[in-house]
């Protein structure tokens, strides 16, 4: 008898500590699974303000939207995938402005960010990250060495009236471009022209 209830109490024991278990790994997967809320509102806000005429577009409010990431960086509040896809959304919008006639960003180092971001939100399987990885890509590429990787960023040619492709790296192959929902190269060029290539390739 005595040996009957030792064997049930170690039964209630493993039961007892598998339905703990099971409580945590739930814990745990919800702990993860929940998108940081603070985010969602902003890339609704950021949103919102580029519908329609983009009329709305206020460069103050970017900054506070990127203050506000950085802060949420710093104290590790980005976790998830979809977190690190909205960060680099909101990054992706650094201001974009005129020094005489080269067109430079208010810091180019957002772009940089925008791309790590975007790039392990992919990798963590998230697939709506996968052309804004390649977009955050070519804008970085294109504002520091003149030069873009897949395909993915225009600039308007006042003397033109029109949109041209910022220069695009013939070595990048079209299957590297279609892996990231791009069109080859040579439909690509037959949507616009593309501008002329810096004095220096340094891709």
């Amino acid at each position: 008898m005595t040996f009957k209830m030792k064997g049930l109490q170690k039964t209630y024991l493993v039961m007892t500590l598998s339905v703990l278990f099971a409580c945590q790994e739930k814990a745990e997967e919800k702990q993860i699974a929940s998108d940081n809320p603070k985010l969602i509102e902003l890339v609704k806000k950021d949103q919102e303000m580029r519908s329609g005429d983009m009329s709305g577009m206020n460069a103050g409010i970017d900054l506070e939207h990127r203050k506000q990431v950085f802060e949420m960086l710093a104290k590790g509040e980005i976790k998830t995938a979809k977190d690190k896809m909205n960060a680099a959304l909101i990054l992706q919008h650094t201001n974009l402005g005129y020094c005489g006639e080269e067109l430079i960003s208010e810091s180019v180092e957002n772009y940089y960010l925008a791309t790590l971001l975007s790039e392990q939100a992919f990798l963590e399987g998230l697939e709506d990250a996968r052309a804004m990885y390649a977009a955050n890509l070519d804008r970085y590429l294109w504002l520091t060495v003149g030069i873009q990787k897949y395909g993915t960023q225009k600039v308007y040619v006042e003397e033109a009236d029109d949109f041209y492709w910022v220069p695009i790296d013939t070595l990048t192959t079209d299957q590297e471009r279609i892996e990231f929902g791009i069109s080859p190269l040579k439909d690509l060029l037959e949507q616009a022209s593309m501008n002329s290539y810096p004095k220096q390739n340094l891709l």
